[in-house]
């Protein structure tokens, strides 16, 4: 196994997600918690719209630290490369057991020729000026890996000058309020 697939290795056991509260974390909407104070004060900084589209309560069956780890790079990646505008997440139910995920963002977009090796770890596109808080160019292989592990594929839609989409679309079976995982 591959060094980066060993450190991504997803437990085949699944827990219970609050997509909800998931999000809020991300995107500091969740009232009195002290996670995802990353997000909000970039945003914040930058002056940018900070949107989040979903449901109001949605619990079900999945990954819960791969589906955080890889909305927080998508939402923190967007707001590096978006310098007016917005930055949007949205999960939005396809069924009881599929949801899709994704982040779109006014931005620049990604250059067409760097679109064949986007997903190569170690490599950078910040340019001379940009935001940087981070920039080791793991991210979007580990999001694209993390996303493969968990079923599904990470794809992008982008235009230069307009902004950018990646988005996913994840098996998560809807949990009931008499179903417990943890028996």
């Amino acid at each position: 196994m591959p060094a980066l697939d060993a450190v991504l290795f997803l437990n085949p056991r699944n827990s219970q997600i609050d997509v909800v509260q998931s999000v809020g974390r991300i995107m500091r909407l969740a009232e009195g918690k002290k996670y995802g104070y990353i997000v909000l004060p970039i945003a914040e900084e930058k002056r940018l719209e900070l949107r989040w589209v979903g449901p109001r309560h949605d619990r079900r069956l999945g990954h819960p630290g791969a589906l955080n780890r890889v909305l927080l790079n998508l939402t923190t990646n967007a707001l590096k490369f978006t310098a007016e505008g917005f930055v949007e997440l949205k999960v939005t139910e396809i069924s009881n057991d599929l949801v899709e995920c994704s982040v779109r963002d006014s931005g620049r977009g990604v250059p067409a020729a760097a679109m064949p090796t986007l997903f190569e770890p170690f490599r950078r596109r910040q340019q001379e000026g940009d935001y940087a808080f981070s920039g080791s160019g793991l991210g979007l292989s580990i999001c694209r890996k993390l996303v493969e592990g968990m079923g599904a594929e990470l794809s992008v839609t982008t235009a230069q000058g307009e902004g950018t989409l990646f988005s996913f679309r994840l098996r998560l079976p809807m949990v009931t309020s008499e179903e417990s995982v943890f028996a």
